[in-house]
């Protein structure tokens, strides 16, 4: 069952991922962003700015199919330090920042999760100026079923 749903996302027909801005960051941050596209999971985002406190507020499609099961956690990759904060909406809790810089969602105790075909928004991840987002990115299914898009873009020269 479980190679069956991988299948399916890999026959969505989408590469695995796909990015309208492959050097999103502070800079170039400017209104709405398709951040990353995944086979199962579309990331959106739109950056705003207030004083010293950046912010991207992410919006999530769920694009796999309903055999993979809702949505259960998802993950965007930022270089070096520059998440300082993650914010949930209702049924979901930020998990943490990964060491590698990867800002981590899930679904919260007793919620559902995120099912196919949804559109879930309010994510918001709060930023040190002169961010720059890693083009890492996962997503993870009720299934088990996994999609994850990991490069080394992060040099000691582009952290932020």
């Amino acid at each position: 069952m479980r190679m069956a749903i991988i299948a399916a996302l890999l026959a969505i027909g989408q590469p695995a991922y796909q990015s309208v801005d492959v050097d999103l960051s502070d800079e170039r941050c400017r209104g709405d962003a398709v951040i990353a596209e995944l086979d199962g999971i579309r990331i959106r985002g739109t950056c705003s700015a207030s004083g010293a406190i950046r912010e991207v507020q992410i919006t999530i499609d769920n694009t796999a199919p309903p055999e993979a099961g809702s949505l259960q956690s998802f993950g965007v990759g930022f270089c070096g330090t520059a998440v300082l904060q993650l914010v949930a909406p209702p049924g979901w809790a930020g998990s943490g920042v990964t060491p590698g810089g990867e800002a981590e969602w899930r679904v919260a105790d007793g919620s559902p999760g995120l099912r196919a075909g949804e559109t879930q928004s309010d994510f918001i991840v709060r930023l040190r100026p002169g961010w720059r987002r890693s083009r890492r990115a996962d997503a993870l299914w009720e299934s088990s079923a996994k999609s994850t898009f990991t490069t080394h873009d992060c040099t000691e020269g582009n952290a932020a």
